[in-house]
């Protein structure tokens, strides 16, 4: 499959890990051809349900008054920074979110696992939780030759829960 190319490269490389994570990519492509969906979007409906995880996870690292735009903004200096600081064997990705307007953010993704279909779903995920409309959009793609994926986040109005 192209889309990740050899999963034994694409996401880790040794040993115990590496068997585990071809029985993930093994558990993947069956749960893919089990409900006909194509593997990307599995992904990003996989990335969807994490955020409740991760807020119950790193609610301590945030300010009270963030919503989505925010958290993404400050993700890689608080979660990511304690992910790795926590656990030196895990590989999040590298973020650089920056914001390009009142309501628009530019996040560069990059990772050698290159699921940002999951990031993508994350997104869609912690607007879910804030209560709050996204906007994604994507100019470059690891996945179409680019060597990392830039997203555009533009946040809508607030959503009535």
């Amino acid at each position: 499959m192209r889309f990740f190319g050899d999963p034994m490269q694409a996401i880790f490389a040794s040993g115990r890990e590496r068997q585990a994570q071809q029985r993930r990519w093994q558990d993947l492509v069956a749960a893919a051809n089990a409900t006909s969906q194509a593997i990307p979007p599995l992904l990003e409906s996989f990335g969807e349900h994490l955020p409740p995880h991760l807020m119950a996870m790193y609610r301590h690292l945030l300010k009270p008054a963030w919503r989505t735009l925010d958290v993404l903004l400050h993700v890689e200096e608080t979660a990511h920074r304690a992910v790795r600081i926590e656990q030196p064997e895990a590989s999040p990705p590298y973020l650089e979110a920056k914001r390009t307007g009142e309501s628009q953010i530019e996040i560069s993704y990059t990772s050698s696992r290159r699921l940002c279909h999951v990031a993508k779903g994350i997104i869609r995920g912690l607007s879910r939780h804030f209560g709050e409309q996204v906007t994604i959009s994507e100019s470059t793609c690891m996945h179409r030759g680019g060597a990392r994926c830039l997203l555009t986040v533009i946040a809508g109005v607030r959503l009535s829960l």
